[in-house]
């Protein structure tokens, strides 16, 4: 083996060089993560109110897939299966 880096070691290097140079850019000094929505989160996963919160929206997206889907398939049907009256 020689002392010489990998190309490979050499590539990992710069491409983490370049995302703490990206990371350092963007981030800010500002408030903790998660600070702001902690109210949020113990509303939401309580007790007494996530079980109904997660069926209710369970029940919109399942209503939602299969009142959205009865409207492509209308129109597929009168499409390909001819349904509409030429007079």
């Amino acid at each position: 083996m020689t002392d010489r880096p990998e190309i490979t070691d050499i590539v990992a290097a710069s491409t983490y060089a370049r995302a703490e140079e990206i990371a350092a850019a963007v981030l800010t000094g500002g408030a903790a993560p998660g600070k702001h929505n902690g109210r949020l989160d113990r509303i939401i996963t309580s007790r007494t109110l996530g079980f109904p919160l997660m069926l209710i929206l369970f029940a919109a997206v399942l209503w939602l897939t299969i009142y959205g889907a009865d409207l492509p398939s209308g129109f597929l049907a009168q499409t390909f299966f001819f349904t509409w009256k030429i007079t």
